[in-house]
């Protein structure tokens, strides 16, 4: 992540921390889905205004007709549940672009900034 993605993210954050958050309901619906049948899960996410892949771990395969799409696993549900829309919007660009996955959410000044490792 470069740092003036870091540096907007953390200077948006009380702004951010306004709008709507994602529901614990809808991470722990994702979370079942990944617990039952074949491990992954391709949704509509109404945030990114896209298809999201969600799979159990980075062990499970995705069939090629959704390989386009970014993918996350449960450890990243987990960790993003918190984020505010326009921080996974930010984390989601970044991922599309550099792939990686995220590690945290680091609260530096009270301002959140992602964790994405290649």
């Amino acid at each position: 992540m470069t740092l003036e993605l870091r540096a907007a993210l953390a200077t948006q954050k009380p702004s951010i921390l306004a709008t709507l958050r994602v529901s614990e309901l809808q991470v722990a619906e994702v979370s079942g889905r990944l617990s039952r049948g074949r491990g992954w899960a391709a949704l509509r996410s109404h945030v990114l205004a896209e298809i999201v892949v969600f799979r159990r771990d980075e062990q499970v395969r995705i069939p090629d007709e959704f390989g386009r799409f970014v993918s996350y696993t449960r450890a990243e549900l987990e960790i993003l549940s918190t984020a505010t829309p326009s921080v996974l919007r930010k984390i989601h660009r970044a991922k599309k672009i550099s792939g990686g996955r995220v590690t945290a959410l680091n609260a530096i000044d009270q301002n959140a900034v992602p964790s994405l490792v290649p």
